[in-house]
């Protein structure tokens, strides 16, 4: 055991840390979630819930895979261009600009034919459209350089912060506070991704540009995909004016979603188990075979 330990000591803390991330910031949103469930009402909560699917839906084509792409090419170019590695931010950062100042751009053109009355709720959002990308870039950047313990306590910290906050927003102003609430929390977990990583150069490379871009156009539609699966019901709902249904339905939804997490982190931990077992079985014969 032991063995494995050393052998494989690096994978077992990033491991360890990627999930104190992934579950202090899912916990934080859940909280946020639970927050909105009790302090708005019924109503409201459905119409919080469907701005957010509009807008989350919006952000895949912002991101459109290119957070993912950047966490490969990262450690990558870690290894074989530091040229390249230190490029990657700017650039990544330039095409997301884009992208969202497009996306943001039709949202404001299109939405209020759309939405009517209720496209008021979405221009308060309107700055995740970017806010949330860069964030996921970062992410990326992070786990690319393996920097989980600095993403992990970065992501803990602005979240137990951003708490109180949350909660005199949406107490003070209803569902316009809980709105606000989000753009304030990605742009303050931006803040602190930035001055946690600050190793990158201005410079333009379209190489980078060109490599990235290719892989994340295929993660984009497999985003797309995944969050047509998962969201599409929201917005419909919205489309035929459910906004009452929609708060019951994202409340039963969060639940399922909560105990998938678990799920999924209990079948890391027995694999990790497993593949332990396995190896610590293969060095105790090795030794009988020796020692005999």
């Amino acid at each position: 055991m032991n063995l494995f330990y050393l052998e494989h000591k690096e994978t077992i803390h990033n491991f360890i840390w990627r999930s104190l991330q992934v579950f202090g910031k899912q916990g934080i949103t859940f909280l946020i979630f639970i927050l909105c469930a009790k302090l708005l009402s019924p109503y409201e909560f459905g119409i919080y819930n469907y701005a957010l699917a509009i807008i989350f839906f919006l952000i895949i084509f912002g991101d459109f895979g290119i957070s993912t792409a950047t966490s490969k090419y990262v450690a990558e170019y870690n290894v074989t261009d530091k040229n390249k590695l230190k490029s990657v931010l700017f650039n990544s950062g330039i095409v997301i600009l884009v992208l969202t100042l497009i996306i943001t751009l039709l949202t404001i053109l299109i939405c209020p034919l759309y939405l009517k009355d209720k496209y008021i709720y979405v221009l308060y959002l309107l700055p995740l459209i970017f806010l949330a990308p860069m964030t996921s870039l970062y992410d990326g950047i992070y786990r690319g350089l393996k920097r989980f313990k600095q993403l992990a306590v970065i992501s803990l910290i602005i979240g137990i912060i951003s708490i109180p906050m949350v909660y005199f927003l949406i107490k003070s102003y209803g569902l316009i506070g809980a709105l606000i609430s989000q753009s304030i929390f990605y742009f303050v977990l931006l803040i602190g991704l930035g001055l946690g990583y600050m190793e990158f150069s201005f410079k333009l490379n379209k190489s980078v540009m060109k490599e990235i871009g290719k892989y994340s156009s295929i993660l984009g539609v497999e985003n797309l995909g995944m969050l047509l699966q998962t969201r599409i019901d929201v917005l419909v709902l919205g489309a035929f004016g459910y906004f009452l249904e929609i708060s019951y339905y994202e409340v039963s939804n969060k639940i399922f979603l909560v105990m998938s997490l678990e799920i999924q982190w209990l079948s890391k931990i027995l694999t990790l188990q497993e593949k332990w077992g396995l190896e610590q079985q293969e060095w105790l014969h090795y030794q009988g075979i020796y020692w005999n």
